[in-house]
């Protein structure tokens, strides 16, 4: 057998054990999950917990950007943030408001540990306008960074980015599950990511993320797309500031 094939062979090999254990993890960690039931290899801090829960009440930060209303909504069992800011003098867009709504995890087990239904909650939300119609799909992709060190990035974010059309308003939205190291808008992203955290001891929470911008009546979101980025962005790095970012104990 030539050196070649023996590689390849190998290669091959090697692709094989990993798909197998990788397999043979998921399914035995998966209906765990399913249930709210999480290994518990690496908990979650109660504090750093409570901490993330406070902007509920409190509201974000985000540098840029004043807020001029923070309230709170009952969407269920679930309950959000929702914040409208405007545009500070630092900010040279020509949209100057924008609405943020954030659901950050509850509890460190039980279903409320687990991302499920937020988009669709705050779909319900949007229709209270008039019937809403979500279109333009895309995504937004950016850096995670763990502060506003200008340090490495901690990893990337890749969130939804679409047009919400209703009666009386058309709005660039972005929506993403947020976590310190990255963030997705896919919830067996998070699990994958949360998966990898309990192993290496360096799990913390998430928080459901959906950042609406005013726009024209049916206009196009590829025009919103560098404010939209920048605003996902600030908003990650204040989720951060309010403790998304805090060190596992």
């Amino acid at each position: 057998m030539t050196s070649g094939r023996w590689l390849e062979r190998f290669s091959s090999a090697k692709i094989a054990i990993l798909l197998f254990f990788a397999i043979a993890l998921c399914v035995g960690a998966l209906p765990s999950y399913l249930r709210g039931h999480l290994p518990s290899t690496s908990a979650i801090d109660p504090v750093q917990l409570k901490s993330i829960n406070a902007i509920v009440d409190d509201g974000l930060t985000i540098e840029g950007w004043d807020n001029t209303e923070v309230t709170t909504l009952k969407l269920g069992s679930y309950t959000w943030l929702q914040q409208t800011i405007q545009a500070n003098d630092t900010m040279p867009y020509a949209q100057r408001q924008a609405l943020v709504f954030v659901h950050p995890q509850k509890s460190p087990s039980g279903t409320s540990s687990l991302p499920q239904t937020e988009w669709s909650d705050i779909e319900g939300v949007i229709s209270r306008q008039g019937q809403a119609k979500l279109d333009s799909w895309d995504w937004l992709s950016f850096e995670a960074m763990p502060d506003g060190t200008g340090g490495e990035p901690a990893g990337s974010i890749h969130a939804r980015f679409y047009r919400v059309i209703t009666a009386r308003q058309t709005y660039a939205a972005v929506a993403w599950y947020d976590w310190y190291e990255g963030g997705h808008y896919s919830g067996a992203r998070w699990f994958l990511a949360d998966l990898r955290a309990q192993i290496a001891g360096t799990r913390r929470p998430w928080a459901a993320v959906v950042v609406l911008i005013p726009i024209e009546v049916r206009g196009n979101i590829e025009e919103s797309r560098k404010l939209a980025m920048e605003l996902a962005q600030s908003v990650h790095l204040a989720l951060g500031d309010a403790g998304l970012a805090e060190a596992a104990p």
